[in-house]
C-alpha cells in the first residue's frame, strides 16, 4: 500500500455531500481525504476565501493506484471549482499522470465550492484521493532538474504564490546520485514537495 504524507491538518470525508447544498465544510490549507466509491459520485467540499487570494487545489491518487496491479479499472479524477452561485470557475484534468491540479485567484471574498469526480463518472470503493487545497507557495517546476553536488544552490521556480522566481535547495551534500524529493523554504513558507 502507499500513504500520503503530509504537513498540512488532515480532514476525512463525512457524510452525504453529493451536491453543493450538502457540501462539507473545510478550511484552506488542508488536506482532504476521501473515496469516489459509486458509479455518478461527486464530492462537494466548501470553504471560505478571501479576495485575491490564490489556492492551489491537486488530488494524489492515479500516481499512486497504478500501482495496483489487480486494480482492473483506475480511478480518473477531475476537479472543478465553483462559485456560490454554481458557476464553473476552473477544472482541471490531468496534470500529474491522471492527477489534476489547478490554481485560481478569488476575485471576492465569500463561499466557494470545490467537486472531485470520477471523469467517466464511474466509482468503485478502492478509489481513494487525497485533495490538497492551500495557499501556501506551490512548485510545478524546477529548472534546471539535474545539477552536481559542486554546483550553485540556487534554482529557477514556476508555480503559485511564489514570491520569488529563484529558491535555495536544501543541503543535500551527503545525497548519492539519484532522485530526490525535497521541499523547499520560501520567504512565505514552505513550498509543496517536488523532485530533483
Amino acid at each position: 500500500g502507499q500513504l500520503v504524507i503530509t504537513d498540512q491538518p488532515v480532514v476525512k470525508e463525512e457524510g452525504k455531500h453529493a451536491t453543493r447544498e450538502q457540501a462539507q465544510a473545510i478550511e484552506v490549507d488542508r488536506m482532504v481525504c476521501g473515496v469516489i466509491a459509486a458509479r455518478e459520485e461527486v464530492d462537494f467540499y466548501k470553504f471560505q476565501a478571501q479576495a485575491g487570494q490564490s489556492v492551489t487545489f491537486a488530488i494524489q491518487s492515479a500516481r499512486l493506484m497504478h500501482k495496483i496491479h489487480d486494480l482492473q479499472n483506475h480511478f480518473d479524477p477531475i476537479l472543478s471549482v465553483y462559485d456560490s452561485k454554481g458557476r464553473e470557475l476552473a477544472s482541471n484534468d490531468d496534470y500529474y499522470f491522471a492527477d489534476p491540479m489547478v490554481n485560481h485567484t478569488f476575485a471576492d471574498a465569500g463561499e466557494y465550492f470545490v467537486a472531485v469526480r470520477d471523469v467517466r463518472f464511474a466509482g468503485d470503493g478502492r478509489w481513494s484521493y487525497a485533495l490538497l487545497v492551500t495557499d501556501r507557495p506551490y512548485v510545478t517546476a524546477v529548472h534546471p532538474m539535474a545539477f552536481n553536488k559542486s554546483d550553485p544552490r540556487t534554482v529557477e521556480v514556476v508555480g503559485f504564490n511564489l514570491p520569488t522566481a529563484a529558491l535555495d535547495l536544501p543541503s543535500l551534500d551527503d545525497a548519492a546520485p539519484g532522485s530526490r524529493i525535497i521541499q523547499f523554504e520560501a520567504p512565505n513558507g514552505k513550498t509543496n514537495e517536488v523532485i530533483v
